[in-house]
């Protein structure tokens, strides 16, 4: 580090300091500070500013003052405007670091997220009991959907089923035991007899009942 380091805004000898985080510079006299930028990012400053400022710094090169403590180079004047607030710092664009006013320092810091409310034990205990009610019944559907699956069994089981109440309708008919006035009667109660086993056989009884009791207590909401 350069020796003959001096402030830019009043032209003291800058002290080297330790805050415990890293090495930065203060001045005696105004007390300004003199921060790197990995050291202002590590001390929760707008890095995205600082790096504007940066490029300003690069662009400047008519406004000189101070000498930088690590180079030795002269800091280069950026002037800036934020939240209405209008002055100037000093950047050297060669070693990063960057001259501060000590009482501008706030206006810097990254802006902190206002702390959460506090909900009462009776409020989170409802929050809780809502939240159990959902999982369950997030879980009882899920387990519903699972069963509800078109098993290998269940069609083997709805097939033969299908065939056995074919081949008995039409023995009934060979054998002459519907007489024929009744025949489509019979043909079409067959056919709501296999639908509906059809339907239990596949999807199981269970699954049935559970559709028919959610369709009724949507009804009566």
């Amino acid at each position: 580090m350069k020796q003959n380091s001096s402030c830019p805004f009043c032209n003291f000898e800058l002290q080297k300091m330790n805050s415990g985080r890293g090495i930065y510079y203060k001045c005696p006299h105004c007390h300004a500070v003199v921060y790197s930028f990995p050291m202002l990012k590590r001390l929760g400053f707008q890095d995205r500013l600082f790096t504007k400022f940066l490029a300003k710094a690069k662009q400047n090169n008519t406004k000189f003052n101070g000498l930088c403590s690590a180079c030795g180079q002269p800091y280069r004047e950026v002037e800036y405007d934020l939240n209405d607030y209008h002055s100037k710092l000093y950047v050297c664009p060669t070693c990063l670091t960057f001259a501060i006013p000590a009482m501008e320092l706030a206006i810097f810091q990254k802006t902190v997220l206002p702390t959460e409310k506090t909900i009462s034990p009776n409020t989170q205990a409802m929050m809780n009991e809502l939240d159990e009610k959902l999982a369950a019944d997030k879980k009882r559907w899920k387990e519903f959907d699972k069963s509800i699956k078109i098993s290998k069994e269940r069609s083997i089981g709805f097939f033969i089923f299908l065939f056995g109440l074919i081949a008995c309708y039409s023995k009934a008919i060979t054998k002459g035991i519907f007489p024929d006035t009744i025949q489509p009667l019979m043909a079409v109660i067959s056919l709501i007899i296999c639908i509906f086993a059809g339907v239990f056989i596949l999807f199981g009884w269970k699954n049935i009942i559970e559709v028919i009791k959610q369709y009724l207590g949507n009804l009566r909401r």
